[in-house]
């Protein structure tokens, strides 16, 4: 998949006109025209970012990920040409935290993403928009939601990292599709763990005592640590099942 992004300011301070396409085997999916409005309550505390990258990564996470146009919980590899250098390095996630944070939820998706930088705008970038959209926490958020065994989970970032890191790459390429997969295995059970090996867990990763489970399977190599609050279960990390234990 191969996306184009090019994005100017309007005659609005901090709002700004994103034109995109979308190419899928060299044929034309779509093209978007975006307005997107960078202020907010929620943003004043971003600090001093570009605030034109700031409008074409929030357009680009609108397209994938919030219009229903790409079925799925994860993206394909894609390709993006995008307008801004500072967009280049937010995706490889070697700008400064405010802004990278724009570019997680599609990083943390995407199988493989390859970037590269046209800053002459293109002839088919277009000034009227078919819709507008305003900063808010849902281009910053992390988390991915997923159906799993255990009903709806929220996966953190730090979980998915972790993931990645204990599962050989041969295995699985998508690190997010292949979590999902395995929390969608029927064999996923609830287990008990030492008590010391308890201790050190919630020592480790903050007191969350009574409100922890610990799920695994008895062929599965990792154990998820799940966090239960009210009605959201949320996945805070995994790690290899180095310990008996029982269901």
């Amino acid at each position: 998949m191969k996306i184009y992004a090019h994005t100017i300011p309007s005659t609005a301070p901090e709002i700004f006109i994103s034109c995109l396409q979308i190419h899928q085997q060299s044929r034309l999916l779509l093209q978007r025209t975006v307005e997107v409005d960078t202020r907010s309550q929620s943003s004043l505390d971003d600090g001093d970012i570009c605030a034109t990258a700031k409008a074409e990564l929030m357009a680009i996470q609108h397209l994938l990920l919030h219009s229903e146009l790409v079925p799925g919980i994860g993206l394909p590899r894609i390709h993006l040409t995008v307008s801004n250098g500072s967009v280049k390095k937010a995706l490889l996630n070697q700008s400064d935290l405010n802004l990278n944070k724009y570019a997680t939820p599609i990083r943390i998706r995407s199988e493989k993403i390859q970037s590269k930088v046209n800053n002459q705008r293109p002839k088919w970038f277009c000034e009227t928009p078919t819709q507008r959209i305003q900063c808010s926490y849902m281009y910053k958020n992390s988390r991915v939601k997923a159906n799993t065994v255990l009903g709806e989970v929220d996966l953190t970032l730090l979980a998915i990292k972790q993931y990645q890191s204990h599962t050989p790459i041969q295995i699985v390429d998508s690190p997010l599709k292949g979590l999902v997969r395995d929390l969608q295995r029927s064999s996923l059970m609830r287990v008990k763990l030492p008590e010391h090996v308890i201790r050190h867990k919630l020592k480790k990763y903050g007191d969350i005592a009574k409100d922890t489970e610990f799920w695994s399977s008895e062929n599965g190599a990792l154990v998820y640590v799940v966090q239960q609050n009210r009605q959201t279960r949320t996945l805070l990390t995994c790690y290899p099942k180095r310990h008996n234990i029982r269901t």
